[in-house]
Parts: C-alpha cells; sequence; structure tokens
C-alpha cells in the first residue's frame, strides 16, 4: 500500500522539465501544505506496473514495465523518509510522467 503525492508531466507550462525541478516543486507544494495523498495499491507483476484502488481493486493506471525509464528512492527537504519515484515515459505521450509516492 502506497500514498500517491503528485504527478507532474515534465516540459509542460508549469515550469517542471526535468526530475530535479518535480522533486523541488513537490518540496514547496509540501511546504505550503498543498500535497493531498490518495492512498492506492502499487501491484508490481513481471510485465507491468499498476496502481488500484485500496477498496474496489479497480484499475487506476498501469505502465509497461518497458516505460519506466526511472525508478528511485528521493529525499526531500523537510521529509523524515525517503519517497519512490516513478518517471513513466509512454509511447503516446512526447513527455514523461514523474510520479511521487510515500
Amino acid at each position: 500500500r502506497r500514498q500517491h503525492l503528485v504527478t507532474f508531466c515534465l516540459g509542460e507550462e508549469d515550469g517542471v522539465h526535468t526530475v530535479e525541478d518535480a522533486s523541488r516543486r513537490l518540496a514547496l507544494m509540501d511546504r505550503q501544505g498543498r500535497v493531498w495523498a490518495q492512498d492506492m495499491l502499487l501491484r508490481v507483476s513481471p510485465d507491468h506496473v499498476t496502481l488500484l484502488d485500496p477498496t474496489s481493486k479497480e484499475e487506476l493506471e498501469s505502465y509497461p514495465l518497458g516505460a519506466i525509464v526511472r525508478c528511485d528512492a528521493v529525499a526531500l527537504p523537510g521529509r523524515s523518509r525517503s519517497l519512490l519515484l516513478l518517471v513513466c515515459q509512454e509511447p503516446e505521450r512526447a513527455q514523461p510522467d514523474v510520479h511521487f509516492f510515500q
């Protein structure tokens, strides 16, 4: 069970162009109390990472393993625990999405 914190699309108009930009933006949002955590299940299978609603088990998102270009633990200022970072590049999208989980 994980809590999804935020997703950024790199390169869009909000000034988030790199994973580091996304980390800084999340840290700012966190300091301002603007982060809302959504409970979900994160299931890893041999070919996909799937995000599920914890109650209904409904699939919220699913990413082929080949679409995950980065999986990392990152530390943000002011947080005692590291966050899970997934960067997913889907073929039909020009820019990847950056997902943060705690």
